[in-house]
């Protein structure tokens, strides 16, 4: 019982409260309650706090306005004060600049800043730059409210630092992709800054220029390149060095990247086969750690998914890189669709004549993710991936009854063509059941295949064959020479090989994409 102090100076007296009845009182040396100015949902009620000598924090609770209860005054000063950020202690480096900021502007007019005691005149806007700051330096504000004045906000005492950091080595943060990218534009980044106390800035050039986000481990990008850099809370040092990601999604053209000599994991991912009513073939997944001494060039082709075909006779298109189109359903048959075959995404080292399909430009290609093919009438597409592509035997005749024929997925050394998928077949066949038109196979390292219908009475229909995918080191993969001979052996001629591949099969709907990150130097 008794007056009570608690550790923010709050001095409460138990004085209990009164009954509705107008007479009694309760809880009188043992608890006492308080009135807020916060109505409750229900009829004549209101909320208050409650506090009590049994229980160790506030209680909160609605009852009748009819209850006598306690009312705490406010003499002086506006309730709320302004907050200031950054509203923690930060460091900065000797003699820079900041800004400091009022969060909760809204409440007020005019503004009184205090730098190291002294108030500077009063302003309307809710910031103040600060120049040259020093070690100590103190900076408090206080607001003009409808109220008046309020006290003064939370202090902030600034930190600085010799930023010269000759004797600190701090390396660009490592990168990585939290998850394979599930849109044609976008993937989620996290990054492991290189100490315990950094974060990470991230900002639009390889050096210099100003941070376009800074203190985040995390952010999402779309069709970019952008550089990392690490840096220390407790010395304000940045890592001399910045890690880069290029995301690059489908965009119906090469796209170019210059690489600076270090280590870079590369990611590819085929488009899918276009759907009719069956169902379509994936993109394949292809990885792996490439380390470059010098300035490379590289150039980047994204797959675009076939077309999907619903309620027509006239086949999809292929997707760009490699999609085969589909063939047409007979002029006499129902309206039976075909999808066509999906387009790869790879990496290669030259661009001839600036199209994708150039000899010279395909045999460039130092990793490759072959696509799904496109589906037919209620039949399946073979997916694109690994160090061949999938094949799926038809197997429902336009007139009932099974078929053996398939649409073979491509391989290594075999498939339509050496990086572009077949096109489907349009039957010229007659009868009571004519033909229905063939899935385009996908594009790849070599493209999938699609399956020549001949022309019975009756004739089948085939979803196109995956293309397949390749990756220079890879085990199984076979290599191709400048002329486009075959070795027999996983390594380009070019000298460039990747280490720690892998390879997934069928994983990718949608557009391709394709992702690069500057893993060291």
């Amino acid at each position: 019982s008794g007056a009570s102090t608690d550790n923010f100076g709050f001095n409460i007296i138990p004085a209990g409260y009164r009954e509705q009845n107008g007479s009694s009182y309760a809880s009188r040396g043992t608890a006492t309650y308080f009135w807020t100015s916060t109505k409750s949902a229900t009829a004549n009620y209101a909320n208050y706090r409650g506090f009590s000598n049994t229980v160790g924090q506030a209680g909160r609770w609605d009852g009748f306005r009819s209850y006598g209860l306690s009312v705490r005054c406010m003499e002086g000063e506006y309730f709320m004060k302004p907050i200031l950020l950054p509203n923690e202690n930060q460091t900065f480096c000797n003699g820079s600049n900041t800004f400091v900021n009022v969060e909760n502007s809204s409440n007020y007019s005019s503004y009184i800043f205090n730098v190291n005691g002294v108030d500077n005149a009063a302003v309307t806007t809710p910031y103040m730059f600060v120049s040259s700051i020093t070690n100590g330096t103190t900076i408090k504000v206080k607001g003009l409210s409808a109220e008046g004045w309020t006290g003064w906000s939370n202090l902030i005492t600034v930190k600085t630092v010799d930023c010269s950091c000759t004797s600190t080595s701090i390396t660009a943060p490592e990168l990585a992709i939290n998850t394979a990218p599930s849109t044609a534009v976008n993937a989620v980044l996290t990054t492991t800054a290189s100490c315990a106390n950094c974060v990470v800035d991230w900002y639009p050039t390889a050096s210099g220029g100003a941070a376009y986000l800074s203190n985040t481990k995390s952010f999402t990008s779309s069709n970019y390149t952008y550089y990392a850099a690490a840096r220390d809370l407790s010395t304000g040092c940045t890592s001399a060095d910045r890690a880069i990601v290029s995301i690059i999604p489908y965009s119906g053209a090469a796209a170019q990247r210059g690489l600076i000599a270090g280590t870079y994991r590369m990611e590819c991912w085929g488009a899918q086969g276009g759907q009719a009513y069956g169902s379509p073939g994936y993109g394949g997944y292809t990885k792996g750690t490439l380390a470059l001494s010098e300035l490379n060039s590289l150039i980047v082709h994204v797959g675009q998914q076939g077309l999907n075909v619903v309620n027509s006779k006239t086949g999809g298109a292929g997707g760009y890189n490699g999609g085969g189109r589909a063939g047409n359903a007979a002029a006499a048959a129902c309206v039976c669709p075909s999808g066509g075959g999906g387009g790869a995404s790879d990496i290669r080292l030259m661009n001839s004549d600036n199209s994708w399909n150039n000899q010279i430009s395909l045999r460039s290609r130092i990793m490759v993710a072959g696509a799904g093919g496109g589906s037919a009438n209620n039949q399946r597409a073979g997916d694109g991936g690994f160090q061949g592509g999938a094949s799926y035997y038809t197997y429902i005749a336009v007139c009932g009854g099974a078929s053996g024929n398939r649409a073979l997925g491509a391989t290594q050394t075999t498939g339509n063509a050496f990086g572009i998928g077949g096109n489907g077949v349009t039957p010229t066949c007659t009868g009571s059941c004519a033909g229905e038109g063939t899935g385009g196979g996908g594009g790849g390292y070599w493209g999938g295949t699609a399956y020549a219908v001949t022309c019975p009475t009756n004739t089948y229909s085939s979803g196109g064959g995956g293309g397949s995918s390749y990756i220079s080191g890879h085990s199984g993969c076979n290599a191709i020479n400048s002329s486009g001979t075959h070795t027999g052996q996983p390594n380009h001629y070019s000298g460039l090989v990747f280490s720690n591949t892998s390879m997934a099969s069928g994983v990718r709907s949608g557009n391709g994409t394709v992702v690069i990150i500057r893993t060291g130097n």
